[in-house]
């Protein structure tokens, strides 16, 4: 019987993992049988759902999160180590700025030195996940850019990608918990699994699912709008907000 098809997760989130996982080995390679959870990201959620996917399919994964990877040498060389193991490479991340946290624009650096170093001898794929706070999907397409040209300079295989908006609807909760509101991203999600298992892209539908609103962006603007007087009243600066302190 051959080995199954090796797939790394690499969490670019910068949020914390839970307490009780502190100081644990991230380089346990599981079959997902009873299904891993999340710790407090919503990259990390998505992540974790598209991974039990593919690990109920039959395929051994592992999750790294690329913040703590880069804190030692040792981590670092374990974390080019999975990569070099991995058949499917697998990135998932907030929106920071348009483009990528700087945690993982650094592993990404270390990668791509690493192949350069130690060529690959078979194929890799790579498949992203991107998610933003504002509600609209579209804004996550200049990180997809960013990471289809890091495949492409690399060697890797373009896999395709999935971007979310409206992440905060998620904050690292288990998307079996959310029900109705996300079950389309459960949907794109598991279609993905099934493509890439079966040596294909993200299917252009799971991307069109993935995309749907979480949250009306009416609704988004309405309540951030609100909080923002909220909080302004809160700190004693209502009166101010349309000041211009650096128009002469």
């Amino acid at each position: 019987m051959t080995a199954p098809e090796r797939v790394v997760l690499l969490v670019g989130s910068g949020k914390a993992p839970a307490a009780a996982d502190v100081g644990t080995d991230q380089r346990r390679v599981r079959p997902h049988r009873r299904g891993l959870t999340a710790q407090g990201s919503t990259s990390e959620a998505l992540g974790i759902y598209l991974l039990n996917a593919l690990g109920k399919l039959g395929l051994a994964c592992e999750t790294l999160r690329v913040q703590r990877c880069l804190r030692s040498e040792e981590a670092r060389r374990g974390m080019l180590a999975a990569v070099r193991e991995a058949s499917l490479v697998l990135l998932s991340f907030p929106l920071y700025w348009d483009a990528l946290p700087a945690a993982l624009t650094r592993s990404l650096e270390l990668i791509s030195e690493d192949r350069r170093s130690n060529p690959p001898v078979r194929t890799q794929r790579l498949a992203t996940i991107v998610n933003c706070g504002f509600p609209e999907a579209s804004r996550c397409e200049a990180a997809l850019s960013i990471c289809r040209q890091f495949a492409r300079e690399t060697g890797l295989v373009w896999a395709g990608g999935l971007a979310l908006g409206g992440g905060g609807t998620i904050s690292g909760r288990h998307l079996e918990k959310l029900g109705r509101r996300v079950r389309h991203v459960a949907r794109a999600l598991e279609l993905s699994a099934a493509a890439l298992v079966a040596g294909q892209p993200v299917p252009p539908a799971a991307a069109r699912l993935m995309a749907r609103p979480i949250v009306s962006p009416f609704a988004y603007r309405f309540v951030g709008n609100m909080l923002w007087r909220w909080h302004a009243k809160a700190f004693g600066a209502y009166s101010r907000l349309h000041d211009r302190p650096y128009e002469r």
